[in-house]
């Protein structure tokens, strides 16, 4: 696995085992945004390989749940909940 700090839109990753939105699914990066648990850092939202749409992470729910895979390439322009469902 690549080392990586800070997730950014198109990224990939997989959800441990012990995280409380069920482990082992990779998901992608669709959003990131300003982390309102701590300041100056980024939260992300992830929709998982299987469509599931988990919703937002902390910058400190990341470094815990999460595990990176690499960049997948693609950059999605997130418009909201149901456009992404439907672009799913």
């Amino acid at each position: 696995m690549e080392e990586q700090t800070n997730l950014t839109l198109g990224d990939m990753v997989r959800i441990k085992e012990k995280s409380p939105a069920g482990g082992g699914e990779r998901a992608y990066v669709y959003e990131t945004y300003s982390d309102f648990d701590e300041k100056g850092e980024l939260g992300v939202s992830l929709i998982t390989e299987s469509g599931r749409d988990t919703g937002g992470w902390s910058r400190k729910e990341q470094a815990q749940f999460l595990e990176y895979i690499g960049r997948s390439g693609w950059d999605y322009e997130f418009k909201n909940v149901i456009r992404l469902l439907q672009d799913f």
